[in-house]
């Protein structure tokens, strides 16, 4: 069994419709989440280091995540910063150590933004149980903790998400130490990234773009019509769906590797399927071949993504991190 406590403030913002008719909202509460062997039944106890008991309870609830996997939310009444150990059925486990996150949300001209929220993901479970989740200031600066350990991905997004914004995304992020992040906000979403290098110094980059022009003035029509299309069991090409997203060039597209701008040799297109879902179709994404710098020693490095591009009349950027990219 793991346990995760998670320190978040409590609020609940609700940001409306997307412009997708989707409703947005933004929730976090602390809660402890269990990630279990198996359904069951049990006692716990949260204690601090000298073994103080500051909250306890009894969980009989059954919950399984979108693959099957047990886990647990409970929900905490307040914040338990001293919280150290957590006792389940009379065994004891220790908790992960709490590291700080913090850092700026902005604009693309600089400009800060408020109520962003910033949220790292464990991968699994409910996005709000399994996440630490912290929220911008008027000035635009964050700052939580959140339990040590791998996260899937850390995002950030208010509520203009899906009318005039959508979301930067970190992803591969191991905490360990003290985490300073500063964001980027705007039009472009850099998604489902994955990362590779090769012995020969090179390094594949294979992400999807999606854009808020593009998913508002063409999705809005485009993708209703492709549904009740399928609905009806006709037949929908790859093309007719994939118009609803932009197109990238390679002069769109920029890497910085531990800082160094990287030489871009090749983009290319490629599909993935959108089976998980529901939809029986293919998304366009992109595979970037880059070289990396020869005189980079070898070791691990934050890889920063930008795009940048103008659709329909409108300038639009982008940002994406891929933590931890091993260099041969």
């Amino acid at each position: 069994m793991k346990a995760y406590l998670f320190n978040n403030d409590t609020f609940t913002i609700d940001c409306g419709k997307t412009a997708l008719g989707e409703r947005h909202t933004i929730e976090s509460y602390p809660h402890l989440l269990l990630e279990l062997e198996n359904e069951c039944e049990f006692y716990f106890e949260i204690m601090d280091a000298n073994k103080k008991v500051l909250y306890s309870g009894k969980y009989s609830e059954k919950t399984k995540d979108y693959y099957g996997r047990n886990y647990a939310v409970i929900k905490l009444p307040n914040k338990l910063n001293n919280a150290k150990f957590l006792k389940i059925n009379g065994k004891k486990i220790e908790l992960e150590k709490q590291v700080r996150v913090h850092g700026r949300v902005t604009d693309t001209e600089g400009e800060p933004l408020k109520d962003v929220k910033v949220i790292l993901v464990k991968g699994w479970g409910e996005s709000v149980a399994a996440s630490a989740i912290g929220l911008s200031d008027v000035d635009g600066f964050f700052d939580f903790y959140a339990p040590e350990g791998h996260y899937h991905h850390i995002f950030a997004c208010d509520c203009d998400y899906g009318k005039e914004k959508l979301e930067f995304y970190g992803w591969n992020l191991n905490l360990r130490d003290e985490l300073e992040l500063n964001i980027k906000v705007d039009k472009i979403e850099i998604y489902r990234v994955a990362v590779a290098t090769t012995s020969e110094r090179a390094i594949l980059v294979d992400f999807c773009p999606m854009d808020v022009v593009h998913t508002v003035k063409k999705g809005s029509v485009i993708f209703p019509r492709v549904m009740e299309k399928l609905k009806r069991g006709e037949k929908v090409s790859t093309e007719e769906f994939n118009s609803i997203y932009p197109k990238i060039k390679k002069e769109n597209v920029r890497l910085f590797l531990g800082g160094r701008k990287l030489n871009i040799w090749t983009i290319g297109e490629r599909y993935h399927s959108l089976q998980n879902y529901g939809i029986p179709l293919l998304r366009r994404g992109y595979i970037v071949e880059a070289e990396i710098p020869k005189d980079l020693k070898s070791g691990k490095y934050n890889l920063k993504i930008e795009l940048s591009a103008e659709f329909e009349g409108i300038k639009e950027y982008g940002e994406a991190v891929y933590f931890d990219v091993y260099v041969p």
